[in-house]
């Protein structure tokens, strides 16, 4: 019997222009044939029932089957040989149909690598009705494990894009492909394998990462998991009993509540600062004849229940995804209609995150009024998030796939380790070396996003450790063969899943370009090279530096001495040279864009592209 790894399935895109390998398990000693096309190749199943060879460099443009089958060694068991039925041995021949030979890319990281073509369905509904057969993806699904690398994947497969399955594809490696494809018309295949809120220790081997990794016994995981359940089910039971709202049917609109503004900062009022239930109501007035069918409620930290008259039309468990809540036939009426929104506010400070639209029907969401329903005296138990523990990603989500031949690695991820962004350009470094070793594929592309713009809420830009960890992905530049996509201009500073992926993707596509495919194109923002002072001008020279421009509002640089207070100090373009006029002899370091999101001008170069924040130190 012979065992294929699921990679290796219908549909499936082979790496062109190389002799791709294949491997897969049988009985100790069994001979393996494969066939594709008009050619054959054999392989031996070593004691462990191992085995792997390589396939031809075959011609793209075509659709090829691949036969794999297997003749039972002579050491094996002749009473099993016999007891075998006929449908046994039919599992000795796979048959795979409609593969393609074109260009397969590795797409990791976390959320916004992860976010898929559904989210952004609504404001690009011309996306979701593309179709092409030569895009196609192999989604992994979420998995970890502790205790060593799986060999396989589960029940995962390839498909190709097409209006039923391109909500399922992630939003930024599918621009990606959508880019490369229109400008080489070759097959793409996508291995999308990423986890929200993940860190770039889960994605370690064990031996990359080199510590303590927990939860490597059996039943640990689950163990912890019923812990948490168990603990995250007592505080919400108990915030149930305790909130009069439930008890008084307040999802009626049948309370008097105060006059507030949800959109503004809970760390500043009395009551919304703490955790608990808060309920807000609101009044629209519909128009006759107009007969809205979604209730939009921009998005709310944590999670909501939203009530339309009553009718319970929508609800959401956790802070990020966008609330879209179609109503339901007969739930409005011509006149006065009552908005509810119950909020739980349960680890951190709540609230209606601002500059989002809050509307029914087009209508905007006014007049809101605010009654707490319960306060709580600790927030809710914070359970273990498994997808940020070292090397379980690694294990469940990658190893399965290292042996496959690709052109390439695209990453995005970064966020989960803002916490501690000092060493992460030393980590990112043994990821990538670690991987292009169990790829044994030599120093393949490795093209990875910056963090983009985004503010996070109630904390200001010296504590939070993203232009920390900016700058920290800008030095990992020094890793040969990468390359880095800026994004400081692509997110949303109110969003930590800016929706505009097709950029990201675009942008992606470029370096791509130039690293995978030797295109000799501006595929980079400007990027810091160094600042010398020269009789009180500092001069800022940058690699990518042509045709430089602002965006925006004027452009400034932060300049300090040793004592590192920065001062802002404007500046302006000389040519392919930033100039910062009346520094004093005392500097030492200059930055830029030092914040988590910028509001000022921004410096691009003749593509469009932005320049990357940085820091550094002042020459003489």
């Amino acid at each position: 019997m012979i065992r294929l790894p699921r990679l290796f399935s219908d549909g499936m895109v082979l790496q062109r222009d190389t002799e791709p390998r294949i491997w897969g398990w049988a009985d100790p000693g069994a001979i393996i044939e494969i066939k594709i096309g008009d050619h054959f190749r054999s392989a031996k199943a070593d004691e462990r029932g191992n085995w792997s060879c390589v396939l031809p460099r075959l011609e793209t443009g075509s659709a090829y089957s691949l036969t794999v089958s297997s003749a039972a060694s002579s050491t094996a068991s002749s009473a099993a040989s016999s007891a075998a039925s006929s449908a046994d041995r039919a599992n000795d021949r796979i048959v795979i149909n409609n593969i393609l030979l074109g260009d397969v890319w590795i797409c990791s990281g976390q959320s916004n690598m992860e976010l898929p073509m559904a989210r952004i369905a609504s404001g690009s509904p011309d996306e979701m009705n593309g179709r092409n057969e030569l895009i196609r993806q192999f989604l992994v699904s979420r998995s970890y494990r502790y205790d060593g690398p799986d060999d396989d994947f589960d029940d995962d497969h390839w498909e190709s894009a097409c209006p039923e399955t391109l909500p399922r594809f992630y939003a930024a490696s599918y621009f990606f492909a959508k880019e490369l494809y229109a400008r080489y018309g070759v097959p793409i295949g996508l291995i999308n394998s990423a986890a929200g809120g993940s860190s770039v220790e889960a994605w370690m081997s064990k031996e990359t990462y080199g510590g303590v990794v927990p939860y490597r016994q059996p039943g640990d995981i689950e163990k912890q998991q019923k812990h948490d359940l168990e603990k995250i089910a007592a505080w919400s039971q108990e915030l149930d009993s305790r909130d009069k709202g439930l008890k008084e049917g307040w999802h009626t609109g049948s309370f008097d509540g105060q006059p507030v503004d949800p959109t503004a900062d809970w760390a500043h009022h009395p009551e919304l600062s703490r955790n608990g239930a808060f309920w807000f109501k609101c009044d629209v007035d519909i128009p006759d004849g107009l007969v809205p069918d979604i209730l939009l409620l921009g998005c709310i930290r944590d999670a909501d229940y939203a009530y339309i008259n009553g009718v319970l039309v929508g609800e959401t468990g956790y802070q990020y995804p966008p609330r879209r809540y179609p109503v339901p036939p007969g739930v409005l009426k011509p006149g006065r209609n009552t908005i509810v929104v119950r909020v739980l506010s349960q680890r951190r400070i709540g609230g209606f995150v601002p500059d989002k639209q809050y509307s029914l029907g087009g209508i905007e969401l006014i007049g809101w009024e605010l009654k707490t329903g319960a306060f709580m005296d600790r927030p809710m138990h914070e359970p273990v998030m498994f997808e940020k523990v070292p090397t379980g990603l690694w294990n469940g989500m990658m190893a399965p796939a290292a042996p496959f031949t690709v052109r390439g690695v695209i990453w995005y991820q970064g966020e989960s380790n803002t916490s501690s962004p000092d060493g992460y350009s030393d980590k990112f470094e043994k990821l990538v070396w670690s991987w292009r070793k169990s790829w044994d594929l030599g120093d393949f592309p490795f093209l990875y996003v910056q963090l983009a713009n985004y503010k996070i809420p109630h904390t200001p830009s010296e504590q939070t450790g993203w232009p920390e960890l900016r700058e920290q992905q800008r030095l990992s530049l020094r890793i040969p063969n990468t390359s880095m996509v800026v994004a400081i201009d692509a997110g949303e500073w109110n969003d930590l899943h800016p929706l505009n992926k097709s950029e990201i993707g675009r942008r992606l596509a470029l370096v791509a370009m130039d690293k995978a495919y030797g295109e000799d194109i501006l595929s980079s923002g400007p990027l810091f090279d160094k600042a010398r002072l020269t009789g009180g001008t500092l001069s800022i020279s940058f690699a990518n530096a042509i045709g430089l421009y602002i965006k925006g509002q004027s452009l400034s640089m932060e300049i300090a001495g040793e004592d590192r207070a920065f001062i802002e100090m404007e500046a302006f373009i000389d040519c392919d040279t930033v100039i910062v006029p009346k520094v004093t002899k005392g500097a030492s370091y200059v930055r830029y864009l030092w914040v988590d999101a910028p509001d000022g001008g921004l410096l691009y170069n003749s593509a469009g592209l932005p320049a990357s924040p940085f820091e550094g130190q002042i020459e003489r």
